[in-house]
């Protein structure tokens, strides 16, 4: 049950806090660059996702078609994109974190 906590929480918090960089990115702030930044990892995983996503389900999803669902899945890719950055970095803090919860980072092995 631990090892699946220490996975889990991670994800939760890179999943919480995409969704919060990209709402304050597309909608809080005036577009330009805080939209562009936050869209950019979107732009190289949305032909992938073209290829994988069957037709019929993109135009379920946006019947028009064309650039509305492009845009659409590169706003899924950037999400994912900044979930899994943000939950690696969660991640990494977590393992640095001491067991009695102080910010001091675990020493290295072999260090005096």
């Amino acid at each position: 049950m631990k090892n699946i906590h220490t996975i889990l929480m991670p994800a939760l918090v890179g999943l919480c806090l995409s969704a919060a960089a990209g709402a304050l990115a597309l909608f809080a702030l005036p577009s330009g660059l805080a939209s562009t930044v936050y869209l950019w990892p979107g732009t190289h995983i949305a032909p992938v996702l073209g290829k994988i996503t069957p037709t019929s389900f993109l135009y379920w999803l946006v019947p028009d078609g064309g650039a509305p669902a492009y845009l659409l899945l590169i706003a899924i890719g950037a999400f994912f994109s900044w979930a899994v950055l943000c939950a690696a970095v969660a991640f990494v803090i977590r393992r640095m974190v001491r067991p009695n919860n102080s910010f001091k980072p675990n020493p290295l092995r072999g260090s005096a």
